[in-house]
């Protein structure tokens, strides 16, 4: 039976590492305070929140997992934050591992504890275990009381004072950042005149390893062999890169401007690992020739699958939908109607409707128009399903007008070509496509010449603005407005859609269109017979005054979107960040086609479109997908003209005078942008993109 392993710290460089090495050898346990970010074989467990701290509580926990082992990763180790911040580095620095050392040694649990090579002030080379140690900055000084505090706890703990280098979820605090810019030869600072001795994190975990087999305790340097400086270290990269004269500029690290005091020289003897292993560690050439050897194989197996569009939950999302469960009610509650208004005043409009999904949205925002078998609505081809599906549900039958390849929304003058030849149009559906509302002072204008109704189809654009700078769904250039909460949206609700709108009168039809036709106005009642028990109105009574539908939202679901809307502005800012970072890579490759790459301010971003020549370059799509899901990514096409299903085939569609949405269909694929996406995560898109099309090109 494998040992239970409890990890703290496990989203941290180290400890997504140990969780790479551990997988198949313990059993393990993850406390968690961002967010999920590996492979589906870690059990996640909430036992901390950074936030407090409760022996009682944290003892609980630990009873219930009943571990073998607790490894403590965790620490803030930005030694300038902990010098501007002690009270708050205080608790996962010190607080943390005192706890955990008490609890660990009354359970019988053995106690691993990461530890720092900041703790001396002198310079003599390659310190001893034993030797004095005398703290010098507020991270040092909370690290070394967290190691006298666990030797005093718990007399089989094991320390490890250590500085290594590593794979990294966060790229920016790893190697990889380094790396990345000796590659691109961005210029590079590197100090000459402070000293460690780094160990890759995969060695020093195999050494971990081998102490927890032998059930070591006491204090243990593990460090590679060589002294060395950051510049020294930087220049090394470059060598084995076989980058000559790398953009690396030898500094001082007296023009930093750091809060901290710094010992000049933390190298640690490793004579103890070594000699209570048996073991010779690698030179550090030799340790970075594995860990570039083991690098993409690491990302694959750390990461977390990296989908085309994922939603992002948190504590106070949880809190509104518990809150709800427990208070009810369930449906047609109070919380229908604050997510409505809130939803109405965020993107200015007098009224908004909560239904079930986009799809009712628009289905009733047909029915609310009288769209039927005389008016035909004309819409894009690049859209999913919904948007013309709703329309035949009211018997009319959608038409389609070509695209603008530049924004894959409806081309203006291709829009009046058909109108001027189909009298049969009553209203206009624009797509705003990926979240963009391009061009739509222009359909308004051609709505109005033509005396023509406008619905937006804004699944994808909660959020978003004109180019007038007014937001989508506050009724500027259309009589509807519909949003979806799908969960890739920008909001995730986890289905639902919200109708907006400034006319009263079709307010009015939707809330009663979207519960069976049930009218609620109280004026409004034909059957008076059965309405009334003599003078008095029956309680019980409601009044079906048309064919409606089932559409309505749940509490459950307005609760999570009303709760989701608190943080709107972050998910936009994030995702407009990282399609810009998307555009400023591919921009410089020719065989590149970016949409909407200039325009990303008005969107709101909900999916990023990469368009590229496959035909041309005689490469499949298919095969790029595919290579992409074999390292997690999991990307999408969006989306197949809807004139090309087998569906509409059958009525008569085709993709006659709709070539620009042919293009767009051949040469689309849409990548990863979700707001927990990390800059890891985008550069492993991008370089796996950029290898894999240029290994098919050779």
């Amino acid at each position: 039976m494998k040992k239970k392993i409890l990890i703290f710290g496990g989203t941290g460089s180290l400890g997504s590492n140990l969780l790479y090495v551990f997988q198949k050898k313990y059993d393990l346990f993850l406390n968690f305070h961002k967010k999920k970010i590996f492979s589906k074989e870690i059990k996640y467990v909430k036992i901390i929140d950074n936030e407090n701290l409760n022996l009682i509580d944290i003892e609980k926990k630990i009873e219930d997992i009943k571990p073998d082992i607790i490894i403590n990763c965790a620490a803030n180790t930005d030694l300038d934050y902990c010098e501007a911040n002690p009270e708050k580095t205080k608790l996962p620095n010190y607080t943390l591992p005192n706890i955990l050392s008490k609890i660990s040694y009354k359970k019988s649990i053995k106690f691993i504890h990461f530890s720092t090579d900041h703790l001396y002030s002198n310079n003599k080379s390659f310190k001893k275990e034993e030797e004095k140690t005398i703290a010098i900055n507020h991270y040092a000084r909370q690290k070394l009381l967290a190691e006298k505090k666990i030797n005093s706890n718990n007399k089989n703990a094991l320390i490890i004072r250590t500085n290594f280098f590593s794979h990294s979820i966060d790229e920016d605090k790893s190697i990889n950042s380094l790396i990345n810019s000796i590659k691109k030869r961005t210029p590079i600072k590197l100090d000459d005149e402070y000293y460690f001795t780094p160990i890759y994190s995969l060695i020093l975990i195999d050494l971990l390893n081998k102490l927890i087999i032998k059930n070591s305790k006491g204090i243990f340097n593990i460090v590679g062999n060589e002294r060395i400086s950051k510049y020294m270290f930087g220049m090394l990269i470059s060598e084995f890169l076989e980058i000559k004269n790398p953009n690396i500029i030898k500094d001082s690290i007296q023009n930093a401007k750091l809060k901290a005091k710094r010992c000049e020289d933390l190298s640690l003897s490793n004579n103890k690992i070594k000699k209570t292993l048996n073991i010779k560690i690698p030179n550090l050439k030799r340790q970075l020739e594995i860990f570039f050897k083991n690098e993409r194989q690491i990302k694959k197996k750390l990461l977390f699958k990296i989908r085309y569009g994922q939603h992002s939950i948190n504590n106070k999302d949880i809190f509104f939908v518990k809150k709800i469960l427990r208070d009810g009610p369930l449906t047609q509650g109070q919380f229908i109607k604050e997510t409505e208004a809130k939803i109405a005043n965020y993107v200015g409009a007098k009224y908004a409707v909560a239904v079930s999904s986009a799809t009712a949205g628009l289905h009733l925002s047909y029915m609310a128009l009288d769209i039927n078998e005389k008016k035909k609505i004309i819409t894009s081809p690049i859209t999913f399903l919904s948007t013309s599906n709703a329309a035949l549900y009211c018997n009319s039958k959608p038409l389609f007008s070509d695209i603008d390849s530049k924004t894959i929304n409806l081309c203006p003058s291709k829009l009046e070509t058909n109108l001027k030849n189909n009298k049969d149009i009553h209203c206009i559906t624009p797509v705003h496509f990926s979240g963009l509302p391009y061009k739509m002072k222009e359909i308004n204008y051609l709505s109005k010449k033509y005396n023509l109704r406008v619905v937006e189809d804004a699944a994808h654009a909660l959020g978003a603005k004109y180019e007038c700078g007014s937001m989508v769904g506050s009724g500027k250039y259309s009589d509807l407005c519909v949003f979806s909460f799908h969960p890739v949206k920008i909001i995730a609700g986890g289905e639902g859609g919200m109708i907006t709108t400034n006319s009263k009168k079709l307010y009015q039809k939707l809330i009663k269109l979207r519960t069976h036709g049930v009218s609620q106005n109280t004026n409004e009642i034909f059957n008076k017979n059965v309405a009334y028990t003599g003078n008095q109105k029956n309680l019980w009574y409601y009044e079906m005054t048309d064919l409606g539908y089932h559409y309505r939202q749940t509490d459950i679901h307005c609760a999570l979107i009303y709760s989701q809307m608190n943080r709107i502005h972050d998910f936009l800012s994030k995702r407009e960040k990282i399609a810009q970072i998307y555009d400023m890579h591919f921009i410089k490759n020719d065989n590149y086609y970016l949409p909407q790459s200039n325009l990303r301010g008005f969107s709101s971003n909900h999916l990023y479109t990469l368009n590229y020549n496959f035909k041309k370059n005689k490469i499949s799509r298919n095969h790029l997908m595919d290579e992409l899901q074999k390292r997690n990514i999991i990307t999408q096409v969006h989306y197949i003209p809807v004139p090309l299903q087998y569906y509409y085939k059958k009525m008569g569609y085709n993709m006659n005078n709709l070539e620009n949405a042919l293009l767009h269909y051949n040469e689309c694929i849409s990548l990863p942008i979700y707001y927990d996406l990390t800059r890891e995560q985008q550069r492993f898109v991008i370089e796996s993109v950029d290898e894999i099309l240029q290994k098919k090109n050779k």
